[in-house]
């Protein structure tokens, strides 16, 4: 279950800010999976401080050729930066080191802790708590109906067959939301894999060229390029 509440509501921490740069050529599903594990192992240590994240993506040559770099700034604590180190190498190929500092006025923030609780953005003035997320069953195909990531207004209606142990097969019929357009590739992707069981890196978000697209491009960029 998810609580939306108003940004007002939240205490964002601003100013100046060390940074974890990451070539984001390096990773195949983008940072934001690395950062939220990173961030759900900061609370599990008892954490109740209050942090914000922030992120700018540019050109760089930091990793001594050119790259598209996205520098993850924290303000708040810099224990979740060690963390997310630490997640990013433990990536095969992955390149991530501490680097230039940001400032928050450089851009705007896409994750926040208070209270004990993980909050991402929402829509443009609410953002939402991330909570567990139920195990998921294709017998109930109302998948994830109250995920953040879905429910954008366009539900569908979707059949599913399954065959059980002893042969017989079955149809499900039920309810899949839509992903909300605000909701980045990345997470879309590896939510789709832990959904149906798939390996990790085996789902891919194409445009019609073919070539998938950034891990933190949004599912509304997806959208415009298919229209």
């Amino acid at each position: 279950m998810t609580t939306s509440i108003p940004k007002e509501n939240l205490s964002f921490q601003t100013g100046t800010m060390a940074t974890i740069e990451v070539d984001q050529d390096s990773l195949d599903h983008g940072y934001y999976r690395y950062l939220k594990q990173a961030a759900e192992a900061l609370l599990a240590t008892g954490y109740s401080g209050v942090l914000t994240v922030y992120s700018y993506c540019t050109e760089s040559v930091n990793f001594h050729e050119p790259t598209w770099s996205a520098f993850i700034g924290v303000k708040g604590n810099d224990k979740l930066l060690e963390l997310l180190l630490e997640e990013l190498n433990k990536v095969p190929g992955s390149r991530a080191k501490f680097s230039d500092s940001i400032r928050s006025d450089m851009t705007q923030p896409e994750m926040h802790i208070e209270d004990g609780n993980l909050w991402i953005p929402d829509e443009l003035n609410t953002w939402i708590s991330i909570g567990e997320v139920p195990d998921k069953d294709l017998d109930d195909v109302d998948i994830l109906l109250e995920d953040e990531l879905f429910g954008d207004g366009r539900d569908q209606e979707v059949q599913v067959d399954k065959r059980d142990d002893t042969g017989v097969s079955s149809t499900t019929v039920g309810r899949v939301r839509a992903a909300r357009s605000n909701a980045r590739v990345d997470t879309i992707r590896s939510t789709i894999e832990e959904l149906f069981g798939l390996p990790e890196g085996s789902v891919a978000l194409c445009g019609p060229d073919g070539r998938p697209l950034r891990g933190d491009a949004k599912i509304a960029t997806l959208r415009d390029r298919w229209a």
